[in-house]
């Protein structure tokens, strides 16, 4: 499977950055965000649903996991982070 490509905004210390230098801090952020953050279970953990049409809160991964996995979200339902 590939790894998916971000629009990303680095910002670092230094004052200039060769292309070499950028291209391995974006492949990095990359790799990152594919192998740790964005991983299903890590993000079903990480997150809930808030359903304010039902007044309710759900935070069982596999829950979290079957309403985003579906085409489109109802409206009022959202994503929230719990971190």
């Amino acid at each position: 499977m590939r790894t998916p490509h971000h629009d990303l905004l680095v910002l670092t210390g230094e004052k200039t950055m060769n292309e070499q230098e950028l291209e391995i801090q974006v492949r990095f952020l990359n790799d990152l965000l594919y192998n740790v953050v964005e991983k299903t279970n890590a993000f079903c953990t990480a997150n809930e649903i808030l359903d304010v049409n039902k007044c309710r809160i759900v935070q069982k991964p596999h829950l979290v996991q079957q309403i985003i996995n579906s085409d489109v979200l109802p409206p009022f339902v959202f994503i929230n982070c719990k971190n």
